[in-house]
């Protein structure tokens, strides 16, 4: 599962190179307990730098322990922007509609990484409102060796739904409604290399969330919402700003408490370049690039984003 990078935020439980900014940015040393989370003054999924018709894309490379012992993990993480059919939450041939459809920043991460005999490959689609910032949908697939899982999530006012295929014994078919809070934001981990990234980065703060953990895995454990912690610094080090999610409550047979550790770009957009979570795994940023890669796809294409 993915975790974040620079800035730091800690959540209670699992858990890209625009034009304009500063390098620096004058910053908060005391942080906010509690309350909302400060957003930037320029929000990021609103913003028209998604409009130009290309995709964010971001190369990462790292280690992922896997049955004892270290993998190598390669991963992408390709941001861009869609138009999404309200009633069916899919991509939409042609024109937006009013009324029919809504723009959407949609997050895919992609990672691979070898076992022995045979490889994992996996990916996760998690897509935001725009205007309000709010997950409009997740969808996670895994396939290795051994077999394929498939969940999905669809938010609503006030209950996410969860359903999930699994090859595993007791996991197999499952439909379960997550009840939502109004009273604290609700996140997902597997959006949060986004998500984090419309914070005021430069204002260190800290306030409760409820976390679904990372979905990305062959296993569909994580199930519940967790209350979890995002802690920003509000201060830029050698590898940009700092943040934090910590996991302060979990499901029986987890971990007492997870950390996450996200590291952003010091310049605006605040690209993710360094991710280390709490499984262990390591993300390090190799390139990144902003094309319309679905245009891409001859023989040696590949170079545009391999670092």
């Amino acid at each position: 599962m993915m975790r974040p990078l620079r800035a730091i935020a800690t959540v209670g439980v699992l858990l890209l190179v625009g034009a304009c900014g500063s390098a620096r940015e004058p910053a908060a040393t005391t942080a906010t307990p509690g309350g909302a989370p400060v957003l930037a003054a320029r929000d990021l999924l609103g913003d028209a730098l998604w409009d130009d018709g290309r995709a964010e894309y971001s190369t990462y490379r790292g280690t992922m322990p896997r049955y004892g012992k270290p993998r190598p993990l390669s991963a992408r993480i390709i941001i861009v922007k869609e138009d999404m059919d309200i009633a069916t939450r899919v991509k939409v041939d042609g024109a937006p509609v009013a009324g029919r459809t809504r723009s959407v920043i949609k997050l895919n991460y992609v990672q691979d990484f070898p076992t022995g005999t045979y490889a994992y490959h996996q990916m996760s689609s998690t897509f935001f409102n725009r205007s309000t910032g709010l997950l409009e949908k997740l969808a996670m697939s895994s396939t290795e060796g051994c077999g394929i899982t498939y969940v999905e999530v669809l938010p609503a006012a006030s209950v996410w739904r969860h359903v999930s295929h699994s090859y595993w014994a007791g996991e197999g078919d499952r439909d379960l409604s997550l009840p939502t809070r109004s009273d604290r934001p609700t996140l997902a981990w597997d959006g949060l290399a986004l998500w984090l990234r419309r914070l005021d980065l430069a204002r260190a703060q800290s306030f409760a969330v409820d976390l679904l953990p990372g979905q990305v895995s062959g296993r569909v454990r994580a199930t519940a919402l967790v209350p979890a912690t995002i802690e920003v610094t509000g201060q830029v080090d050698d590898r940009g700003w700092p943040v934090t999610v910590r996991v302060t409550a979990v499901p029986a047979g987890d971990q007492p408490e997870s950390v996450d550790r996200y590291w952003f770009e010091a310049a605006w957009p605040h690209g993710l370049v360094r991710l280390e979570r709490a499984d262990g795994a390591v993300l390090e940023r190799a390139k990144t690039t902003r094309l319309a890669y679905w245009n891409e796809t001859d023989p040696g294409d590949e170079a545009l984003v391999e670092p």
